[in-house]
Formats: C-alpha cells, sequence, structure tokens
C-alpha cells in the first residue's frame, strides 16, 4: 500500500492535501447551497456549485471541470461501458488536455441509496483504471432530512478499498 500521507514525489498534492480540499468544499456547499438540497433541485446543480469550491482551492494549478467528456482528444470513455450517458464524470480536477495530473474524479448523487452507490464506485473505479491515473475517486451523497443538509462523502485511492463515509450536516 502507498503513503497517503506526504507529498507524491512528482509535486503533486498529497492523497490527505485532496481528501481536505474536497472536504471544505462540501462544508462550503452546505453551508452555503443548502436550499438547492432542500428543493431537490437536479444534481448537474449540485456538482457545479461543487465544482465552484473546489475551483477556489485548486486553481490556478489545476482545472475544475463539470460533465467533462474528453481525454486528452478523444471522447472519455469508461472501461467496460458501451453506455454513453455514463461516460462523463460529474467533476474532475485535473489539468486539460494531459492525464499525467487527474487529481479527483467525482460522482455527485442526491440520495444515500446503496443500489446507487454500488453503481457509482464502480463507474469511479472504472475512471481510475488504467492510463487516466486519477489519484482520487469520491463519491458524495446529499440528502435533505429532518429540516438538515446532508452529505455524505466516500473515497477510494487508487491501493485502497472504499474508505468508510465522512457525515456533514447543516441544520436549518
Amino acid at each position: 500500500m502507498g503513503n497517503t500521507h506526504s507529498p507524491i514525489e512528482d509535486g503533486l498534492p498529497s492523497i490527505e492535501q485532496l481528501k481536505s480540499k474536497v472536504f471544505e468544499a462540501v462544508q462550503r456547499l452546505l453551508e452555503n447551497d443548502s436550499f438547492l438540497i432542500e428543493k431537490q433541485i437536479h444534481e448537474m446543480a449540485l456538482s457545479f456549485r461543487l465544482g465552484f469550491y473546489l475551483v477556489e482551492r485548486f486553481e490556478p494549478d489545476f482545472d475544475v471541470d463539470c460533465e467533462y467528456n474528453r481525454e486528452l482528444d478523444n471522447p472519455k470513455r469508461r472501461d467496460n461501458s458501451r453506455d454513453p450517458n455514463s461516460q462523463r464524470p460529474d467533476v474532475i480536477v485535473h489539468k486539460r488536455g494531459e492525464n499525467s495530473s487527474n487529481l479527483i474524479v467525482i460522482e455527485i448523487k442526491k440520495s444515500h441509496s446503496s443500489k446507487t452507490a454500488i453503481s457509482e464506485r464502480r463507474n469511479i473505479e472504472d475512471w481510475m483504471a488504467a492510463e487516466r491515473f486519477y489519484r482520487l475517486g469520491v463519491r458524495v451523497a446529499f440528502e435533505w432530512q429532518d429540516s438538515s443538509a446532508i452529505g455524505e462523502v466516500q473515497f477510494k485511492t487508487r491501493d485502497c478499498s472504499w474508505e468508510v463515509s465522512q457525515k456533514f450536516i447543516k441544520r436549518s
């Protein structure tokens, strides 16, 4: 198992630094945009807002894109997938035009359903495979429950299984 606590030799952020930035962005979304979760606004709006808060943490060194459908100059394809609608991650943090700086691939959902979690995890694992080399896979599920906005974050690194989720709650 690789060392996930120190910076990567090639100068890219460490896994712990990446996780911290994701946590900060999810917390900001819950603080500022819980209306989107309460009113069940489409998850693309949640993707955009999470991407917006990630931009604050990564640019100008890295690009943050939503629904990015390119891998270098070719259409993005998940390994083992023929479904054209499943070939775009919700949010990625990377450098456009190269695969060596693919940092984070994120899938976002408006529910904590275990059925969708399995499918999303497979998608993330496919996007982390082979030459894409995303360093961190993230599943974020948002939900409105008992007058509270809840964000649940799960992580996958290339050399580890899925980590236990972290929950963030913003009460109205």
